[in-house]
């Protein structure tokens, strides 16, 4: 063959693989995912089928997976796109090579991996050769959590095995229309117990979803913008967002105005501390009551837990306890600085599951990042213990001068400590009520508990982002070494 043809039948197979992908979904949300100009695919022409000399020059079919590489805000990203328009995305075992293979180079490189899970199964004339497939890109995802960062964006179904590779994930996102995320076929599940399971929805209850967006553009502007917050690699160190523009003495006047502890809007909380007001969430549905995500403080990303009393009346679910342990687990893997936020009537009073608060107290007891606690309202009983004091590890402890912290409620520990206060007349409501308001001035007040040293400072509400900055900024350099051991053997 000369060089002109060899030439030829290049920029033939090259043509004949733009043309057969640029309708595609799966090359669509990669081009969008990175900056422009910057996708670069690998694997490009590998195929499951071998090239035949001897078929008449016809290219063989191309897999179900886009595999590559490219730039998010500058930053080095790769990534993997199923193809659900070639054979409804089936898996088969090539396939799963070149997810290893990019796999492989991720990790040489230090860069997360995002993947766009779109396929209705394996293909199973492939035997057990595919289930060991997808055996290689689980173990593959396992051996990287918490070295790289990965983010499995659900398009469309992820079924079997491939469902167990998005859970491997740091996060996941949701499409709301099309995605859909379960082991088994919901159709089985419903015919054993009833239910209706693997939806969006379901995702998103259970848990399993930092996000649900509403179409393939708003799922890829998700994981750009929660990249923007996150570092590539759990060596890499802080991640500083872009460079500040809000004012680093700014007053925090929505929390210097609170005048009802039980009526806080913690959003407008998380806007009046973070910069320019931004924050991200993830799996906001889920244990509602204590919102988990990220923030900048002077351009530096915090990951933050903060309780919402709005919600559950006002008491923390074992729902909350399990995602901030995870959301906690997650930003001590890579080294991101924490905040939380504490305001809560106490542990709900529904559950007695006591093994899911100490995966919380474990969290928390086994971080080596920076660590702040804000009592911004409530804190009473087990739950300041638990929620970030300095006893089980926190760096610092903050109090706003309007906080109550007590080792019960004012209502409860009127009726249980100072019950023979009440002499039963007429007039033994009003004394109840004077026993309440001398309870939280006096037994309650932050100023005890600082007496104590479990809180380093009494802050007022104006000051609450200046104090934040400046205690990041000074534990920015902090190193803890931990003793040596293979695993811990706390509840799971």
């Amino acid at each position: 063959m000369d060089k002109e043809k060899r030439i030829r039948q290049v920029a033939d197979a090259k043509s004949n693989y733009l043309l057969s992908i640029q309708e595609s979904s799966a090359s669509a949300r990669l081009i969008s995912l990175f900056d422009d100009g910057t996708f670069k695919s690998t694997g490009t022409f590998i195929s499951s089928k071998p090239y035949d000399c001897e078929s008449d020059g016809k290219q063989p079919k191309l897999e179900g997976v886009i595999t590559g590489y490219g730039l998010i805000d500058g930053r080095l990203v790769f990534a993997y796109s199923q193809d659900y328009s070639n054979l409804n995305g089936a898996m088969s075992c090539v396939a799963a090579e070149k997810i290893v293979a990019l796999y492989d180079l991720a990790a040489k490189n230090g860069a997360p991996v995002i993947s766009f899970l779109d396929s209705s199964g394996a293909r199973i004339a492939e035997g057990t050769d595919i289930l060991a497939a997808y055996g290689k890109i689980i173990k593959k995802a396992a051996s990287l959590s918490g070295i790289i960062t990965q983010i499995a964006v659900v398009c469309g179904p992820c079924t079997g095995a491939m469902s167990i590779v998005a859970h491997s994930a740091d996060y996941i996102i949701v499409n709301e229309k099309k995605g859909s995320l379960y082991l088994i076929p919901p159709s089985v599940v419903k015919s054993v117990t009833g239910e209706e399971s693997g939806s969006a929805n379901d995702a998103c209850l259970n848990g399993f979803a930092a996000r649900v967006c509403k179409d393939d553009a708003e799922c890829t502007a998700c994981a750009r913008e929660l990249m923007s917050y996150l570092p590539a690699n759990n060596i890499e160190g802080p991640v500083y967002t872009c460079e500040c523009t809000d004012d680093l003495n700014r007053a925090t006047s929505v929390i210097s105005s609170i005048s009802d502890l039980d009526t806080i809007d913690i959003e407008s909380v998380l806007s009046d501390i973070a910069d320019n007001g931004k924050f991200f969430e993830v799996s906001q549905s889920y244990g509602a009551d204590i919102r988990c995500g990220f923030l900048s403080l002077a351009g530096l990303t915090i990951g933050f837990a903060a309780s919402d009393i709005k919600v559950n009346d006002g008491y923390t679910s074992v729902e909350a306890c399990k995602k901030t342990a995870r959301h906690i687990n997650y930003c001590d893997a890579f080294g991101i600085p924490f905040l939380t936020i504490v305001n809560s009537n106490g542990f709900s009073e529904t559950s007695n599951n006591a093994g899911d608060v100490a995966k919380l107290a474990a969290s928390y007891a086994s971080a080596t990042i920076p660590c702040v606690t804000l009592n911004l309202g409530k804190a009473y009983g087990s739950l300041f213990t638990v929620m970030g004091s300095k006893s089980v590890g926190c760096d610092l402890a903050f109090a706003v001068d309007f906080a109550e912290i007590s080792v019960m409620s004012a209502e409860k520990a009127v009726n249980f400590i100072w019950h023979d206060r009440i002499d039963g007349t007429e007039q033994s409501q009003k004394t109840r009520e004077e026993l309440y308001e001398e309870w939280n001035t006096e037994m309650a007040s932050p100023l005890r508990s600082a007496h104590g040293g479990n809180i380093d400072d009494v802050i007022s509400g104006d000051d609450t982002r200046v104090v934040l900055i400046g205690s990041f900024e000074m534990l920015s350099s902090k190193s803890e070494m931990t003793p040596t051991r293979k695993r811990s053997n706390l509840p799971l």
